[in-house]
């Protein structure tokens, strides 16, 4: 029962960061996608 417990607690912890992993994974290409449906920005110009 111990090692059933020891397993299924590791298992939790391989899906939870696998989870972690592809949401990282999501926002990055949704960053990425909503960056490139913009137009380039112009440059910034300093008043002065």
């Amino acid at each position: 029962m111990e090692r059933e417990n020891r397993e299924l607690r590791r298992a939790k912890d391989i899906l939870r960061m696998a989870s972690a992993f592809f949401a990282q994974a999501v926002r990055q290409v949704a960053v990425l996608d909503v960056d490139s449906s913009r137009p380039p920005r112009s440059p910034v110009r300093s008043s002065g």
